[in-house]
């Protein structure tokens, strides 16, 4: 193994000892439309029909 990729296990590893990695869902959504305003309900906006309802995370720009 060269020394590079000897570095980047070294690393995963010691990642590894701390972080336990699990799945997020995240949606993401923006709102550009000139100078238009979004809609009073913004239920569709963000989806929130749409799915299984297990989003972790909205980011809204």
């Amino acid at each position: 193994m060269d020394q590079q990729n000897l570095r980047q296990s070294k690393r995963q590893k010691e990642v590894g000892s701390y972080v336990t990695p699990f799945p997020v869902r995240v949606h993401i959504i923006t709102w550009n439309v000139g100078s238009a305003t979004p809609p009073d309900d913004i239920t569709a906006l963000l989806g929130l029909n749409v799915g299984d309802g297990n989003t972790d995370m909205y980011i809204i720009g």
